[in-house]
């Protein structure tokens, strides 16, 4: 079964949602149903992105617990992770913002939080700019958050909320990819292109990825590039 370890994950990681969906609110399951298409270009754009990372041996997998099904130099449960934890994640965005809408960063508060946390991740990616994962994941962060801040200031405001309770997944799901629980890492990194901190086993990078990842699906949703109307 060990072989079968990522792939269940990702399995796991959907069937909560997909269990507890008929008992959502028809605007939840309409909004799931609306983001799904901007998940996929979210993943495309995502999975390239590893593809280069992977062969720049930024990170790699350990293949005692994949199928061995790769999709160019990736495992098809990695190409999986682009669909299924977006889906999962966002799933319990729409449980906040749907049945809490109030739940939100404060507007006096905005502007003040979100500056300076870019601020912060300015400075970390620019002090360890020679560090690609740490560069890159903190620069995107950033530059979303900025775009958020111009022009989507509600939405960044229910998204701090809904990511607060996004992380008690992530610890599981992204403490076992790193090897929390099991015996060895599923997903390893490359000490040289990241600061070295970690959560748990989990890079503290990833907690800037996981943020990028499902921020920028949703601004791609806020966009309605499907309905070509501005929102």
């Amino acid at each position: 079964m060990d072989k079968y370890a990522y792939l269940l994950i990702n399995i796991f990681t959907v069937l909560g949602p997909l269990a507890l969906s008929p008992l959502a609110p028809a605007n939840q399951k309409a909004f799931l149903k609306k983001i799904f298409p901007s998940i996929l270009i979210i993943a495309v754009i995502f999975i390239i992105h590893d593809i280069v990372f992977t062969d720049l041996g930024v990170w790699g997998f350990n293949y005692f617990y994949l199928t061995g099904i790769n999709i160019f130099n990736l495992p098809v449960e990695e190409v999986l992770f682009f669909i299924c934890i977006p889906f999962g994640s966002l799933f319990i965005h729409a449980t906040v913002t749907v049945q809490k809408p109030k739940w939100k960063i404060a507007d006096s508060f905005l502007n003040i939080f979100s500056y300076s946390l870019v601020v912060l991740l300015m400075v970390l990616a620019f002090t360890f700019s020679d560090r690609i994962y740490t560069l890159h994941s903190f620069t995107t962060s950033a530059v979303l958050i900025i775009i958020c801040i111009l022009k989507y200031k509600d939405l960044i405001a229910k998204f701090y909320v809904s990511y607060a309770f996004i992380l008690i997944p992530f610890l599981v799901v992204n403490g076992l990819l790193t090897g929390s629980l099991i015996e060895n890492e599923i997903v390893w990194y490359n000490s040289m292109e990241m600061i070295g901190t970690r959560i748990g086993t989990i890079p503290v990078e990833d907690f800037s990825y996981g943020f990028s990842l499902l921020l920028s699906i949703l601004i791609i949703d806020k966009y309605q590039i499907f309905t070509k109307k501005k929102t």
